[in-house]
């Protein structure tokens, strides 16, 4: 087996420099927006599926100023692809952006910006689980749930990485047939009620 827990760190420092290298915070920021950082980067937890997430606040549903100030990330080098899905008259209540960013290496990245209307039921939520699952992170816990992952990733086996946050903190599944086995007994479970024992 790979250094699993080399290459984890190794993309999570990746990840940090993408996200000064295209200024995302300031940008944001800028425009009036708080931009939480949410996701498997929020817990230290990105191993091999390269995604950075940000759940962003303003108070505006102006569509041509969310467009605005992510042109201004979009216009960054290394940025290849932008998409964009207006959920406003869905229960999501939110503007996803996701651009599609190449690094030195030519690997692709997906960053996930996306902005909740204050009357989104989501508000919150990414966050509050990310601060659940880091006050019961141990470096036995982090290596388990980073193993099972990066197994997960060889045999293509497809997954939330929330999922995975559960079995191991829920159920205390340290293998992936373990996982296998929880993850088909859970299907359709509520992902956002994590808790931590």
């Amino acid at each position: 087996m790979e250094d699993f827990l080399a290459i984890a760190d190794a993309n999570l420092s990746c990840a940090w420099e993408i996200i000064k290298e295209l200024d995302i915070v300031r940008i944001l920021a800028a425009s009036g927006c708080t931009a939480n950082l949410v996701g498997s980067m929020s817990t230290g937890l990105l191993m091999s599926n390269l995604d950075i997430d940000f759940h962003v606040y303003s108070g505006s549903s102006d569509i041509m100023e969310s467009f605005q100030t992510i042109g201004k990330i979009a216009r960054k080098k290394g940025i290849k692809k932008v998409s964009y899905f207006n959920f406003m008259e869905e229960d999501d209540r939110s503007l996803d952006w996701h651009l599609h960013y190449f690094d030195k290496d030519n690997r692709q990245w997906q960053i996930d910006i996306i902005q909740l209307m204050s009357d989104s039921p989501y508000v919150g939520k990414a966050e509050a689980v990310a601060a659940k699952i880091n006050s019961a992170m141990t470096a036995a816990l982090r290596k388990t749930i980073l193993r099972l992952k990066w197994e997960a990733a060889q045999e293509k086996i497809e997954f939330h990485g929330i999922e995975m946050y559960k079995a191991v903190l829920e159920a205390n599944v340290s293998t992936l047939q373990e996982f296998l086995v929880w993850q088909k007994e859970n299907n359709g479970k509520d992902w956002w009620d994590i808790k931590t024992v």
